[in-house]
Order: structure tokens, then sequence, then C-alpha cells
């Protein structure tokens, strides 16, 4: 009865164990995906003003868009950067690695990497359907519109954009971990980035 007892006790330590870490991972993958949907939104919301108001179109998007990349690296970078200085003190017993950003990058943005894998399979007999197909992708992909449009919005183009999101998740968890600055990036952000964008956002 006794040795029953302890088994089945440790049976749902290990599974409580199992939960808290899905748990972890989970939320952290989402601070990834939500900073990520905040910047898309921004960006949408933004879209229509900003081009009614000037002539030069095209220069105009590519400012608008470099702006938009910026903005998206330094909330990555700095949620990321965050949470692995609030995971690494030695109270937490949460899992803390050195490459936990560059997982919850990928985990985070995985229904965009989805999108992408997809997007090729799709196939539409109707050059309308095959624009707003275009037209998603693109929206869905819209803040890193100056990687994949300096490749010619090829497949590989949009390939290397989609690995933008976990490398800077990486470098901002390396950053806490390890407890370096990136100076471009540090300088971008200023002394008061944090609580100025998560008021913005």
């Amino acid at each position: 009865m006794y040795t029953f007892t302890t088994n089945e006790n440790s049976i749902k330590m290990k599974a409580a164990k199992g939960d808290f870490l899905m748990k972890n991972y989970i939320n952290g993958a989402l601070k990834v995906l939500i900073g990520y949907a905040k910047v898309v939104g921004v960006y949408i919301i933004f879209f229509a003003a900003i081009f009614k108001s000037f002539q030069e179109k095209n220069i105009i998007f590519a400012i608008y868009s470099a702006i938009m990349l910026v903005i998206l690296v330094l909330i990555i970078y700095s949620d990321n950067k965050r949470l692995a200085i609030k995971e690494k003190k030695s109270h937490s017993t949460v899992p803390c690695y050195p490459l936990k950003g560059l997982v919850l990058g990928f985990i985070g943005f995985s229904p965009v990497i989805l999108l992408e894998l997809i997007y090729p399979f799709i196939t539409l007999n109707n050059q309308g359907l095959n624009d707003i197909k275009q037209l998603v992708l693109n929206t869905f992909m819209a803040p890193l519109y100056p990687i994949y449009k300096s490749l010619n919005e090829m497949p590989v183009g949009y390939f290397l954009a989609s690995l933008v999101v976990p490398a800077i998740a990486m470098i901002g968890y390396l950053a806490g971990y390890y407890g370096f600055r990136v100076k471009p990036i540090s300088k971008a952000r200023g002394e008061n980035f944090d609580n100025k964008i998560t008021k913005v956002l």
C-alpha cells in the first residue's frame, strides 16, 4: 500500500512538472507571437493613412516598412531579454538555458512559418484569388517586408525573413542570460524603451 501510494505521488509530481514546463514554454512562445501580432496590427492600421498622404509611395513604403522592422526587432529583443533575466534569478524554478530564446522564437512564430510552408501548395485557378492569397501572406509577413523584398519576393527571401524573429528572440534571451548589451539595439531602445513601448502597444 505504501509503495503504491509513493509511486502514485511520484507520477502526479512528474505530470505536474510536465504541465508546468509546457505552460512555461507556451507562455514564452505566446509572448513572441503577440509581440509580432501587435506590430502587424500597427502596420496595417497606419498603412492606409500614411499612403494617402504622400505622392512618392514606393519611397514612403520602403521607409515605413524599415521603421516597422526596427520596432519589431526592439520589441522581440526586449521581451526575451527581460524574460531571461527573470528566469535566471536564483529563486526561479523554470528551465533557463542560453538557446531557450531560439526555441521560444520558433514555437511562437510557427503559425507564420506554417503559412509559408503550405502557401506553395495552395493552387487557385483564378488570378483574383491568387492575388488575395499573395496579399494574405504579405500581410502576415508585413513587418519583414524589407528582407523578402530585397530578394525579389522569392521563396528563399520569405524563408530568410521567417528566421529573423527566432534569431532576435535568441539574441535577446542570450543578452539577458549572459548580461551583455547589443549596442545598436541598446541605443535604439533608449533607457526607458521597455516602459514606453509597453504603454504604446
